[in-house]
Formats: C-alpha cells, sequence, structure tokens
C-alpha cells in the first residue's frame, strides 16, 4: 500500500483525521505519536500535522516533556474540527493563543508561565497577560509565588473553569471586562475596580461584589 506523505491534501485529511481522533477520544491517558500511530493510518508526518493543527484551534493540548504526548480537551465533539460543520467554524474562529491557553490551563490545571507557554504554543507576553487577568476575576489563583533572584517561577491554579470557551477581554465605555462565554459572566477586571474588592469578596456576573 501507497504511504500517506502528502500531509496538507484533503484526501489525507480524510483518511487520518478520523481514525486518530476515535483514538484520542478512546485514550485514557495522553498519546504519543508513536502510540497513536499503532492504531492509525499515515505516517509520523501526517499524524504531527493534523495534531499541531488540532492544537492551534484548541482542540488538542500537548503535554510537557518527551516524547510528545497529546490530549483531548474536556468536552471536545465527536468529530475531528476539520470539517466546516458549526462545531468546526466556532474552532476556527476560536483559533487564537488565548483558546490555547484556555485549553492548556483546563488539561494541567494547576501550572506556571514557562510550562503554559510550551503546551499552548503561545509567546510570553499573551501568557503573562491572560493570567493577569484571570487572577483579576478570580478564574486564577496563585498557590507559590516565585522569586527572581534564586530562578523559581510563580505556580497557579485554574480556580474557574466554566466551559470549553476561553474567557475575552473587552472595554465597554473605558472598563476592562472579562466576559465569559461560557456562562454569559461579565466582570469588571479594571485596575480600580479590583483593588476595591476584598480577598473574601466574591466577584457576581455584573462585576460587583457579594
Amino acid at each position: 500500500m501507497m504511504a500517506l506523505t502528502t500531509k496538507g491534501s484533503p484526501r489525507v485529511r480524510a483518511t487520518v483525521s478520523r481514525p486518530l481522533w476515535a483514538a484520542l477520544r478512546s485514550a485514557t491517558a495522553p498519546r504519543s505519536i508513536a502510540d497513536l500511530l499503532a492504531e492509525c493510518p499515515g505516517t509520523y508526518d501526517t499524524v504531527h500535522t493534523a495534531l499541531k493543527r488540532w492544537q492551534d484551534r484548541g482542540a488538542v493540548v500537548r503535554q510537557p516533556g518527551k516524547p510528545l504526548r497529546f490530549r483531548i480537551v474536556d468536552g471536545a465533539d465527536h468529530l475531528p474540527p476539520d470539517g466546516r460543520s458549526d462545531t468546526a467554524k466556532t474552532n476556527i474562529r476560536e483559533r487564537s493563543a488565548r483558546q490555547r491557553i484556555w485549553a492548556a490551563m483546563r488539561v494541567l490545571k494547576t501550572f506556571d508561565a514557562p510550562t503554559l507557554r510550551m503546551t499552548a504554543n503561545a509567546t510570553e507576553r499573551a501568557v503573562a497577560t491572560y493570567i493577569d487577568q484571570l487572577q483579576r476575576a478570580r478564574y486564577v489563583q496563585m498557590v507559590e509565588r516565585g522569586f527572581r533572584q534564586t530562578g523559581r517561577v510563580s505556580v497557579y491554579r485554574l480556580a474557574r473553569n466554566t466551559g470549553p470557551k476561553c474567557p475575552m477581554t473587552s472595554r465597554p465605555e473605558g472598563k476592562l471586562v472579562l466576559v465569559d462565554n461560557n456562562n454569559g459572566r461579565r466582570i469588571d477586571i479594571s485596575p480600580g475596580a479590583v483593588s476595591l474588592r476584598r480577598k473574601d469578596q466574591e466577584v457576581n456576573a455584573d462585576g460587583g461584589v457579594g
């Protein structure tokens, strides 16, 4: 049988994507490319290309360490995000650094910035900005403070895993608002609003406190 080497062609995508996606969905632990090749057609390149494409769309997360290992994010669709279904169109629209970072946070649960950058394939600035904004909304909490002098990095945990869609920000009337499209919450994370909250106060859906 001729090997599948034209890794970007529609025929190869159709041949590789569905069995590869099925193997990932049935896995109980992150799978390496070698593991997946034992169950799916294709070559290392075609499988790696599909995994990287899904990682960019926030549907798959790469685990830290070597060999490369991947897993599907919670709540993923039963079909691979390659076609032009409504689910696929949504995934393409959400193909952003924040979606990848959020997906990585949901899988890792506890993380530091360097691990998050590698797992989500995101820049240092993108990770730092998103962590800061999620901290203001109390979606992320610091569990261990780092020290630059010793090289120890801060460790965080995801305190509010509200769903697969990454919370985004908007700036209505000069405010900085975190918008969670999983539950409709809108939280004012402007510096002034955050500084007025006590640590024991809960953030309400409208950004106020209770």
